[in-house]
């Protein structure tokens, strides 16, 4: 698989260097397989490796940009987030809640919210890009 790094078009921002397509976490949060989330915003390009701050769309909070690889045999799409060490990696669900308007990333089968519906599930690892 590569690494797939999205970067959001110019006109949506004034300031370019947060073109990033990103996850968002709390600070001090992690995220696994049982528990967490992050939230889908943009930030500057974060390196592989646990969340960092740099410049992110919620001010504060540590993001990860290179968190996104794409199958080009297949043309899925999958997430995967870099904890601390000794943590494993984790491959992210992801999820849309329409009445907040925001997309969520979790390693969890349960949803973020109570408003949220299965956008792509790991465990089918279908996700179909449209050109």
């Amino acid at each position: 698989m590569d690494v797939l790094v999205f970067v959001l078009p110019q006109f949506f921002f004034q300031d370019t260097s947060d073109a990033y397509l990103a996850g968002l976490i709390s600070p001090g949060s992690t995220l696994d397989y049982s528990s967490g989330f992050a939230i889908v915003g943009r930030s500057s390009q974060v390196p592989l490796g646990p969340p960092q701050v740099n410049n992110p769309s919620i001010p504060g909070d540590p993001s990860e940009t290179a968190i996104w690889t794409y199958d080009s045999a297949t043309g899925s799409v999958l997430a995967i987030w870099m904890n601390e060490s000794p943590a494993p990696p984790v491959a992210l669900n992801i999820w849309y809640d329409n009445p907040a308007h925001t997309f969520y990333l979790t390693g969890s089968t349960n949803p973020p919210t109570d408003k949220s519906k299965l956008v792509v599930c790991v465990t089918s690892l279908v996700t179909t890009l449209n050109h």
